[in-house]
């Protein structure tokens, strides 16, 4: 059985007594409600070759990570629906790491750095100007209506 704790100072640990395989249940139901909520804004592909791919690699803690791979995916609506996502799974402890993977679609690489998703709490690690002038001012602009 595979246990993930959280240590003292806020790092998370794996226990592994039995199988190293075996999913922790909170992770799966997260990762699924990720996967379909993603899904309603845009195609997935682990490659590239379309707008995101929700990683399948359980970090432990109920963290996600989710690549992002078009410039016109990404939207403060998409991230608050990931926010809802985080709360309806009961995650409330849970981060979706968001990374963006924009090399192809740009003449100038894009810096990976993006957001930091939780319940309660978005936290930006890039610097949206930097984004912005490489990928398009309209990169990360909300597209309800008006």
């Amino acid at each position: 059985m595979s246990e993930s704790i959280k240590l003292a100072n806020g790092q998370c640990s794996s226990m592994d007594d039995e199988d190293e395989d075996q999913v922790d249940p909170g992770w799966q139901r997260l990762y699924d409600a990720l996967v379909i909520t993603c899904k309603w804004y845009g195609d997935e592909n682990a490659f590239g070759r379309a707008d995101f791919w929700v990683v399948d690699d359980d970090y432990g803690c109920h963290n996600q990570k989710l690549c992002v791979s078009s410039l016109t995916f990404l939207t403060p609506e998409v991230v608050q629906a990931i926010q809802q996502c985080i709360r309806d799974a009961g995650a409330p402890g849970a981060q979706v790491m968001i990374q963006l993977e924009l090399q192809g679609h740009v003449g100038e690489q894009v810096p990976p750095e993006g957001l930091i998703v939780k319940a309660h709490d978005i936290a930006e690690y890039w610097n949206l100007e930097q984004v912005r002038a490489i990928a398009g001012d309209d990169f990360y602009r909300s597209r309800a209506p008006r």
